[in-house]
């Protein structure tokens, strides 16, 4: 049997069972406690909350790499680029109906239908006149529709950006969190002597 067990690694620290009652014929005493020796000298990862804050907050996702959360690196740049996506589409259409809405109410069809005086054209201008005052308010609509939702998904992007900050600054608080079997409870109530 050997006396060097196992090396279990359980976040990040090493844990070695050395058993030096029972040595193996081909292995010596000394040659194990040499290897214990050389590999205690590591130590166990406890990361530095500043510095995770700092590393999150100069590029996203790096406090996460730091604490060695990589798990969470695919949540924190699918929600960057659905904001992103979002921005963009809503920006778009935003600039679509804010050119369309200037250059559509900028027309002044009232001089045309005065230099033609023709009854025709008159009362077709009048009715186009009234469709057109509800067009403009349903572009105005738009423009400003599209607008708030890209001022919305500009804000959701600072606020994802903003809880991946705090996430890595909590994971490097509560790296080093016992989280042992014995989670019991102990409460003792003392009653105080009233003093008359």
């Amino acid at each position: 049997m050997l006396a060097f067990v196992a090396v279990v690694q359980a976040n990040s620290f090493v844990r070695f069972n050395t058993n030096l009652e029972s040595c193996d014929s081909l292995v010596s005493c000394d040659d194990i406690v040499s290897v214990s020796d050389s590999l205690s000298k590591y130590k166990y990862f406890s990361p530095n909350p500043n510095i995770a804050v700092i590393y999150s907050a100069v590029f996203p996702g790096l406090g996460q790499v730091y604490n060695r959360k990589y798990w969470k690196l695919p949540i924190v740049y699918a929600g960057f680029s659905c904001c992103i996506y979002s921005i963009i589409c809503n920006s778009i259409k935003y600039n679509y109906y804010k050119n369309t809405y200037t250059n559509f109410s900028r027309v002044n069809f009232s001089e045309y239908s005065k230099r033609h005086q023709f009854d025709k054209f008159g009362k077709k201008y009048l009715e186009w006149s009234n469709k057109r005052n509800i067009f403009i308010e349903k572009l105005k609509n738009e423009k400003e529709f599209y607008r708030r939702y890209r001022d919305l998904s500009c804000i959701a992007t600072f606020g994802w950006y903003a809880l991946f900050v705090v996430d890595a600054y909590v994971d490097a608080q509560l790296f080093n969190f016992d989280i042992g079997e014995d989670l019991s409870l102990r409460v003792n109530i003392f009653f105080a002597n009233e003093v008359l």
